[in-house]
């Protein structure tokens, strides 16, 4: 059962990030000549009171501990661990400073390296 959730969760995940690239890459062209840039961040799991509120869940529903549970998630992040709210809200204030005044039909995605990537 877990498996299968997982798999959809994985999909779910690919779905809306093909959908944030769609969306970066299109509305660029459009609203460009009027000068909007268009970004968007795909963070994968972040240190918050909803995401360990699902934890929670997730762990009664396995009939495991909250621990374990956050241990399962954080194993199948490469970096180790998850993302702070602070280090994802400094990637929006990036992307809206002048300093990336250029930067436009971005995705960034912020997960650990949890999706993989090929350039």
């Amino acid at each position: 059962m877990r498996l299968e959730i997982d798999q959809i969760l994985r999909e779910c995940r690919q779905h809306l990030c093909e959908l944030k690239n769609a969306c970066a890459d299109a509305f660029p062209h459009s609203l460009g000549p009027q000068g909007v840039r268009v970004n968007a961040i795909n963070p994968g799991l972040t240190l918050t009171d909803r995401l360990q509120e699902g934890l929670v869940a997730d762990a009664r529903a396995q009939g495991i501990a909250p621990e374990e549970a956050m241990q399962r998630a954080v194993a199948r992040i490469p970096l180790g661990r998850m993302a702070q709210p602070e280090e994802i809200a400094r990637a929006v204030l990036f992307l809206a400073s002048s300093a990336a005044s250029y930067v436009t039909g971005v995705c960034m995605t912020m997960d650990g390296a949890a999706t993989p990537l090929v350039v």
